[in-house]
């Protein structure tokens, strides 16, 4: 038995492998299909070895085989007139044997024909319903008392060797026993075991990859060794020539973007409406544009440089399996890039790029948070800022190096200059007043310092220019007050300049003018 079982699913491959596919026909081809199938004869005529076997009594030799046979099948063959005629003697004789089942007409043997029966009416190639379209047959044959059927030659050994999936069977039933019969009196909760479902199509992937298999088990393992580097090192150098020649510059034009978007909020009313979430769908915007610009520059790479370099290792093969190893490196490359875009090339990475962008609009020029009462005309004769600033800054130089005496009348005539312009011109920007600011502070701690006789002279001068044209400019005066410590060792009248300091400091602390305007000792 076991031999003819062993041969007949050999027979049942070959003669159904032709006809198996995973694509299913469509509905014009299908009955065309099926009419040309009815027409060819059949190369092993089971219903003639069924019937014969259902008369002389020897069911329990035949139906294994056939079973074997009849599980190959395709899904199209249960649909021809031959095959449904199979179909409807299996369907009787399982039928006949249920009758001598509860007959009590040996068991094991009716038993181990509609077991095996069923199986093969349950596997997913075979039409549902079958047992709908059955027809009871009018005429009943009588087998022989003594026949193979009726001599139980059917064990449990046998019945558990072309059954194997009894097995699972009796392991659950075994477990509902011992859980039924443990000292807890509680019946276990078997979950069900449900049959495997029919198996599905490959996807076009899974199918690419099997082809893929195929084509390098065909060639010496080298090919898909060098094939595997190839694509590696195209992913390598591609990743490697994009971060240094292009990131860069997309992320300078997203920061320019970014800029030019914030510049548009200098209204303060308008801060709180660019808040963080603006931030994180700009990013979102850049991050898409990114990724587009790698997937278009990507393909063109893999392809270029594959075929150069395929052509150089792999020079002892034809044309075709260049080109399909070409077509192989362009996929492993191409999914190793996108592998590494979505690793990188994220919206967290240009969310962080952009929220720096932006902390550092708001520290260095405050574009968000200050706003300039400039002059309501524009005077273009004025001194421009960087003029007057030039001018500050010789002064100071002058002072530190100790090449020349300050000359006052040249810095009162520039702090002129200097009040004329924050009156005159509306092209001043918050870094200029800023620049103003500082830099007048300094210029007036040095000749407190160094000369602070002279500074008698321009005190009111400075004073006044703080308080009646920057002090409304949102940008406050700061002295530190260790280092003007430091500084005062150096003064040649230590008490005259420590006098002024505590003038200067009562001036920057908005203080009103009879806590400062005094002589000097």
């Amino acid at each position: 038995m076991l031999t003819l079982r062993l041969l007949a699913k050999f027979l049942g491959f070959i003669t159904f492998l032709p006809y198996q596919s995973v694509n299913k026909l469509p509905d014009e081809v299908h009955s065309a299909y099926v009419n040309i199938r009815n027409k060819s004869v059949p190369s092993c005529n089971i219903l003639n070895y069924l019937k014969e076997a259902s008369t002389r009594g020897r069911l329990c030799l035949t139906i294994p085989w056939v079973v074997e046979f009849l599980s190959w099948i395709d899904k199209l063959s249960p649909l021809l007139d031959y095959y449904q005629e199979i179909i409807h003697e299996l369907l009787y004789i399982h039928r006949k044997s249920w009758y001598n089942l509860k007959a009590k007409i040996c068991l094991e043997t009716q038993l181990f024909i509609i077991i095996q029966i069923e199986w093969l009416l349950g596997i997913p190639n075979m039409p549902e319903g079958i047992f709908f379209t059955f027809c009871e047959k009018s005429e009943v044959c009588e087998i022989p008392e003594k026949c193979l059927d009726k001599m139980n030659v059917v064990d449990q050994s046998l019945l558990h060797t072309c059954c194997p999936y009894l097995g699972s069977i009796k392991t659950l039933l075994l477990d509902f026993a011992i859980g039924s019969s443990s000292k807890a009196s509680t019946l276990r909760k078997i979950t069900p075991i449900a049959a495997d479902d029919s198996v599905e199509f490959s996807s076009r992937h899974q199918l690419q990859l099997q082809l893929e298999d195929n084509f390098f088990h065909n060639h010496p393992t080298s090919l898909k060794k060098t094939v595997d580097f190839i694509a590696k090192r195209m992913v390598s150098n591609f990743i490697k020539l994009f971060r240094s020649r292009k990131l860069e510059s997309l992320l300078q034009q997203s920061r320019n973007t970014f800029t030019e978007t914030v510049e548009q909020c200098v209204d303060p009313a308008n801060i709180p409406e660019f808040n963080y979430e603006d931030v994180d769908d700009l990013s979102k915007d850049f991050m898409q544009g990114v990724q587009k610009c790698l997937k278009d520059e990507m393909r063109s790479y893999v392809e270029s440089n594959g075929r150069k370099v395929i052509q150089v290792l792999l020079v002892d093969y034809n044309e075709t399996v260049k080109l399909f190893s070409l077509k192989i490196i362009v996929r492993l490359a191409e999914e190793g890039i996108h592998q590494w875009i979505a690793a990188n090339i994220t919206k967290a990475f240009f969310i962080g790029e952009m929220r720096q962008e932006r902390n550092k609009l708001l520290k260095n020029t405050k574009v968000l948070m200050e706003k300039l009462s400039l002059p309501e005309t524009h005077d273009s004769f004025c001194r421009q800022p960087s003029e007057i600033l030039v001018e500050f800054k010789d002064f100071l130089r002058d002072i530190l190096l100790e090449e020349s005496k300050p000359n006052l009348e040249k810095i009162t005539t520039t702090l002129h200059e200097a009040q004329k312009m924050i009156l005159s011109r509306q092209d001043i920007t918050v870094g200029v007043v800023k620049t103003l600011k500082d830099i007048t502070l300094y210029l007036a701690i040095e000749l407190i310092i160094n000369y602070p006789v002279d500074w008698g002279e321009v005190k009111k001068l400075f004073f006044d220019f703080w308080n009646n044209h920057l002090r409304d400019k949102n940008s406050e005066l700061a002295l530190d007050y260790g280092k003007l410590e430091r500084l005062l060792y150096k003064s040649p009248k230590k008490q005259l300049s420590q006098f002024h300091l505590k003038n200067l400091s009562a001036v920057i602390l908005g203080l009103p003018a009879s806590s400062y305007i005094v002589d000097e000792l």
